[in-house]
């Protein structure tokens, strides 16, 4: 029993200490409770300050971006505008340039065919013996890698002008020309526009023909007829103002040069040509009989009328 006793004592003592020891641990929960309280509170209202400082600093951010954006989306809406009249202008400037080009696509194949027309002009016209560089002055006007300019045009207009001009003048230069033989002689040629080109040759009057390949005047082979010959003489002379012409620059009178004679006919026929002419000639000698039998038979008829008158 006394054991019993003495071990619930220690247990009593104990559980005193305990007590006193619980208590005091109590009260220190408590006061760092209170502190911890006191921090939170502080922590709470430093935290709700910052978090109302930042809400205003991001609500003056959210102002200020608004703003930004709206000036951004005004600026965005002007350039959009201004973006929009400057396609409608390049829609409009390419449709112009599209148009431009074109244009001056026409202008430069009306340019190069007129330039190839006045070099074939230019290549017929017998005026090219006087000078036979000038169609190669069109040689560029015709190059397709050659853009034909003002100066060109006017190149053109200067070679037309100067056709125009030569084409209503008379002139007598010297110049080198192919006689009947193919050899080159010089001599005075006489011009009469585009129509004629002869000359006196000692006796005899030729007309020259411009050969466009040599680009120099010869001399058509055959005898011109007797009228044209004597008419061209009596101008070259200086006995007559007028000239015989030809519209086709000298084609015309070639053509005359080629007629046949009777002669010439004659052998071109052959052998049927013989008793046709002999046909004729019999027709001929019959009818100058017939016709000489009729004027005898008229003249006594005449006379026997006038026997008759004087005896009645």
């Amino acid at each position: 029993m006394r054991i019993l006793f003495q071990t619930a004592l220690c247990a009593a003592l104990l559980i005193c200490l305990s007590g006193l020891a619980w208590g005091a641990d109590i009260r220190a929960v408590y006061q760092d409770l209170a502190r911890q309280k006191d921090q939170s509170e502080t922590l709470k209202q430093e935290t709700a300050t910052s978090i109302e400082q930042q809400r205003t600093a991001l609500q003056q951010q959210l102002q200020r971006l608004q703003k930004r954006t709206a000036r951004v989306q005004r600026d965005v809406n002007t350039k959009q505008e201004a973006l929009a009249k400057l396609t409608s202008e390049k829609t409009s400037l390419s449709e112009k340039s599209k148009q431009d080009r074109e244009a001056m696509n026409n202008l430069v194949a009306s340019v190069r065919i007129n330039a190839r027309q006045l070099q074939e002009l230019l290549k017929g016209s017998h005026f090219s013996a006087l000078d036979p560089d000038r169609t190669q002055v069109l040689a560029p006007a015709l190059n397709a890698k050659h853009f034909p300019g003002l100066d060109d045009m006017q190149l053109m207009a200067d070679l037309y002008f100067s056709e125009l001009e030569l084409s209503g003048q008379v002139s007598y230069p010297t110049l080198t020309f192919r006689n009947h033989g193919g050899l080159e002689e010089e001599g005075s040629v006489l011009l009469v526009g585009p129509f004629l080109a002869g000359l006196e040759n000692g006796d005899t009057v030729e007309i020259l023909q411009y050969d466009k390949l040599r680009q120099a005047l010869s001399a058509i082979p055959n005898d011109l007829p007797w009228s044209l010959e004597r008419g061209l003489d009596k101008y070259l002379k200086g006995n007559s103002d007028r000239v015989p012409m030809d519209l086709s620059a000298g084609a015309a009178l070639e053509q005359l040069t080629h007629q046949k004679s009777f002669v010439d006919r004659v052998k071109g026929g052959g052998v049927l040509v013989w008793p046709i002419i002999v046909l004729a000639v019999a027709a001929l000698l019959i009818g100058l009989e017939r016709a000489i039998f009729l004027k005898r038979v008229h003249d006594n008829t005449d006379r026997t009328m006038t026997e008759v008158h004087k005896r009645a």
